[in-house]
């Protein structure tokens, strides 16, 4: 589908680190789900990419369309996929400075997740 990003997100399970899950399979180590002294949590892990790093490195995204490439856009898809997953632990990567300040904070607040 044009316009579709896939993400590929995986379930580890503590207990057996060899059996993994990707959201949605039923395949789960029983040990995993059962135990009764499990605290389970969800962590995303996210690479949001500068704006100005994509601007410096404007070459690496050539087969991107431009508007899909403006923060503008970016943005609020990431706030969007950060609602929909709705980690216990949210880490962050490459985010710029004055984008942190002027809107991820003030976002992810009104989110409650900080």
């Amino acid at each position: 589908m044009l316009g579709t990003i896939t993400r590929h997100w995986e379930y580890i399970c503590n207990h057996n680190k060899e059996k993994t899950k990707i959201l949605g399979d039923k395949n789960v180590d029983p040990i995993c789900e059962d135990s009764e002294n499990k605290f389970d949590f969800s962590v995303m892990s996210y690479n949001i990419l500068s704006q100005d790093l994509l601007e410096d490195n404007s070459h690496l995204y050539r087969h991107c369309r431009r508007p899909v490439l403006h923060w503008s856009f970016r943005f609020p898809n990431i706030l969007k996929e950060i609602k929909h997953f709705d980690a216990d632990v949210l880490c962050l990567q490459e985010v710029q400075e004055d984008h942190y300040g002027a809107e991820i904070r003030p976002s992810l607040e009104s989110l409650g997740t900080m």
